[in-house]
């Protein structure tokens, strides 16, 4: 690790120190301030001012009848190009696929197979600008490249070779990729905490750098006799994103998280803060939760419940001391920042997204019901697989006013 990336985070967890317990009364937000050249910005207590989205919406792509190009399995990424179109790779047949503004099928790319342009296990999709389509595979993991039309470039793949997808992962401007990797699970250490490892490539996919090692969250054999594991309740991971020159990482434990830029290195510029109420886990918050597990896994058989539910509602599994401040973050097309509130364990049919600009400051809160899996915010849209209760996959669209 670069010794001044792993200094910048022991001065970040001093600034985070000093800042939680200042009185809300004693300062007035944003208030911005510089640590030995790292911007700070602390926003106040969160008001959650709504961001709107169409009541709807506005496209949705995936049938559970009719033709093939509009039948989804397995939909591991989506994005929109520049023109509007939407592509999607669809892991179920191996291809990606684009569709024009109102989501009708343009046209297909790629199928299965082990030579270019196809795909083993499609995984992942980003579009950069300029609207190469970057999409993930493994085993070993690579990315394959295509054009706007759908016509395959090259592909790149990480030295040395990963086995497996990596745990988070990001594509720069120039080419260059971040990957996570988290340490394997080790019976051995049941409930202690594993790290994840960012790290960077360069266009060729040869390694350049461990950038950070953060601290990620404990797991533990639940099961013994079914080799069931699990996280305690409410824990709380690390998480990145990177696109453009610019990442971000923090630590769900934390109401905030860093923006680092490449100039051409890695180079902590922000900390991003906000305030919150109380985050401790109580009594209530525990039931709730369990409750919640009870009723998700109702229809289950009684050995597999025995197996998987019981388990995670015993008073032997471990329970975080606060809930997590964010589960998610994601750097959008417009280079505002998302971050996901963590609701799902006491709210579970709502999920809720901060956007905060890129200057810094909090901008508002979206919420949209808890089954839509977020794939990409742009400036007025949000893009987000869908699946109903009978398992039809679907790409969707909402508008989105800030």
């Amino acid at each position: 690790m670069n010794r001044a990336m792993f200094s910048g985070i022991l001065l970040l967890g001093m600034f985070w120190t000093g800042c939680s317990g200042m009185p809300e009364q004693q300062a007035s937000y944003p208030d911005i301030s510089d640590q030995d050249g790292v911007r700070l910005i602390q926003n106040g207590p969160l008001e959650h001012q709504a961001c709107a989205v169409s009541p709807a919406p506005v496209v949705s792509i995936g049938v559970a009848e009719g033709e093939d190009p509009y039948q989804l399995y397995r939909v591991m990424g989506a994005a929109k190009l520049s023109d509007g179109t939407i592509v999607l790779v669809n892991q179920g047949t191996q291809q990606i696929r684009f569709y024009d503004p109102e989501g009708r099928f343009l046209r297909a790319a790629g199928t299965e197979g082990d030579g270019p342009g196809e795909f083993r296990s499609a995984f992942y999709l980003r579009v950069l600008r300029g609207d190469s389509i970057w999409v993930g595979d493994y085993r070993p993991w690579e990315f394959e490249i295509f054009s706007p039309t759908g016509s395959w470039s090259r592909n790149v793949r990480p030295f040395p070779e990963w086995s497996n997808n990596p745990s988070g992962w990001g594509i720069l401007d120039d080419g260059r990729f971040i990957l996570g990797k988290r340490d394997p699970l080790d019976r051995e250490k049941q409930w202690s905490i594993r790290s994840r490892h960012v790290l960077s490539y360069d266009v060729r996919g040869a390694f350049e750098d461990t950038l950070m090692v953060l601290e990620d969250g404990r797991w533990g054999i639940l099961s013994p006799e079914s080799n069931f594991w699990a996280s305690p309740l409410f824990e709380s991971f690390a998480q990145f994103d990177a696109r453009s020159n610019v990442m971000v990482s923090g630590h769900g434990s934390e109401t905030g998280f860093s923006v680092w830029r490449f100039t051409p290195g890695a180079v902590l510029e922000e900390r991003i803060q906000w305030m919150e109420h109380d985050r401790a886990v109580t009594e209530e918050d525990i039931e709730t939760a369990r409750q919640s597990i009870i009723d998700r896994n109702a229809g289950l058989e009684p050995d597999m419940y025995r197996m998987f539910v019981e388990p995670q509602i015993n008073g032997e599994r471990p329970v975080a001391d606060v809930r997590p401040a964010f589960s998610d973050i994601n750097i959008s097309v417009d280079d505002s920042y998302w971050v996901k509130f963590e609701s799902g364990q006491t709210e579970p049919d709502i999920q809720r997204w901060g956007r905060f600009l890129k200057e810094g400051t909090y901008g508002c809160t979206l919420t949209l019901p808890a089954r839509l899996d977020v794939v990409e915010f742009g400036s007025d849209y949000v893009l987000a697989r869908d699946r109903d209760d009978v398992g039809v996959e679907r790409i969707v669209e909402y508008q989105l006013e800030l």
